[in-house]
């Protein structure tokens, strides 16, 4: 066999690299000071390493415990390095080989690139050209190993999403039924209390006004799974600006009575502007941002709605903006703010009321308000600075 001139020893250094403290490497050469000197260069180098003076040694080695890299002679009594790269592939497909061979058989080192070897040094093997090597080859299953995390982190997110949607489809399964026959029960109730007394028509009243907040959650759960199954219902027809203006001074009477707000509402269209939507879903959009906008500002504050209409990609629409003074949305959440069931507010802050300062629900209402827009072949926009407020344009064209 012919013989390789090992390379002068290395400066020595005090301490590992430790940026290749991560790249295991498995030197196999049957010359015993040409795998010491090289083992101990990339030790050195801060490589974490073993060496073995045999292909059946390195293979029983390998099998023991996987590395990320071989460094392995071609030409080795009994089991060659040829053969070395065959058993390494077939075990570890993402492990990489690099074969060391003379100039008289470079195309052995050819031949096992095609069979799968990352590249081949040429003996003697020069400092620069094994650290060129090197450098390309951990540079690779670096960037390899990296998109495989990713890979594993976007698998357990859409398992984590998939579960999620499990979970409002089951929910919205098992609660519509019973929680619609109660909440018609207690109507009904409230209606025939004429006879009796006071306290009790009274609590009557307030039992039905939870059975309406539930009844009202359970269908956002219902939209939110609709929307996911691009089921969403929406039924178009002629409406006009005055019906919008009459469910926001609607939403605004509610929150006169709960919140000491400034609530303002804007608009220069005419009551009688004919658009085409769907009202009763339109105003659900609006609403959800009204209630959005009263949950992020203090009492003192301000939330005012405006209405305009603006020249857009698909032509005329009309946008309804609904702007507050509140807490702002921290750059980092402007993008999963409306993804369901994702909220900023805290969960021990939960309350039944829909307009408690910085209350904490189920984080439907956005989720809901996006898909409402983009099913009326319109969207939601956000600006927002912490500490400032938020701004929630939702449009829609009108024809």
């Amino acid at each position: 066999m012919a013989r390789w001139h090992p390379f002068p020893k290395p400066r020595a250094m005090t301490e590992p690299t430790a940026p290749n403290r991560d790249i295991s490497i498995l030197v196999i050469d049957d010359d015993p000071g040409i795998c010491s000197i090289l083992a101990e260069y990339l030790a050195d180098e801060g490589y974490t390493v073993s060496a073995e003076g045999s292909g059946e040694a390195g293979l029983t080695a390998f099998h023991r415990q996987a590395r990320d890299l071989v460094l392995t002679d071609l030409r080795m009594p009994g089991l060659d390095g040829m053969e070395v790269l065959r058993r390494v592939k077939e075990t570890s497909p993402r492990t990489e080989v690099i074969v060391i061979t003379g100039y008289a058989t470079i195309q052995d080192g050819v031949d096992a690139m095609r069979h799968g070897a990352y590249d081949f040094l040429l003996k003697p093997v020069k400092i620069p050209q094994l650290d060129a090597v090197l450098n390309r080859c951990c540079e690779w299953i670096r960037h390899r190993r990296s998109h495989a995390e990713l890979e594993a982190v976007n698998r357990e997110l859409l398992e984590l999403n998939r579960m999620k949607q499990r979970f409002l489809a089951v929910t919205d399964h098992e609660l519509r039924t019973p929680v619609t026959v109660l909440d018609g029960m207690l109507q009904l109730l409230v209606r025939q209390s004429g006879d009796l007394p006071e306290a009790v028509r009274s609590r009557l009243t307030s039992l039905r006004q939870v059975s309406q907040r539930l009844s009202s959650l359970v269908q956002d759960i219902r939209d939110v799974v609709r929307s996911r199954d691009q089921s969403l219902e929406v039924v178009p027809d002629d409406t006009t600006v005055a019906v919008l203006v009459r469910g926001v001074e609607l939403d605004f009477e509610m929150v006169r009575f709960s919140r000491a707000l400034d609530l303002v509402l804007n608009t220069g269209l005419e009551p009688s502007l004919i658009f085409r939507a769907d009202a009763h879903r339109l105003r659900q959009a609006v609403t959800e941002l009204i209630q959005n906008a009263v949950k992020a500002t203090a009492d003192g504050g301000r939330v005012e709605v405006a209405l305009a209409v603006e020249e857009r990609d698909p032509g005329p629409c009309l946008c309804v903006t609904v702007a507050d003074t509140g807490t702002g949305i921290p750059p980092d959440e402007r993008q999963r703010i409306f993804e369901a069931c994702h909220g900023l507010g805290h969960e021990l802050r939960h309350h039944t009321s829909k307009f408690e300062y910085q209350g904490a629900g189920l984080g439907l209402g956005l989720s809901i308000a996006q898909e409402i827009a983009r099913a009326h072949g319109g969207g939601l926009e956000l600006e927002s600075e912490p500490g400032l407020g938020s701004t929630f344009t939702v449009w829609v064209p009108l024809q």
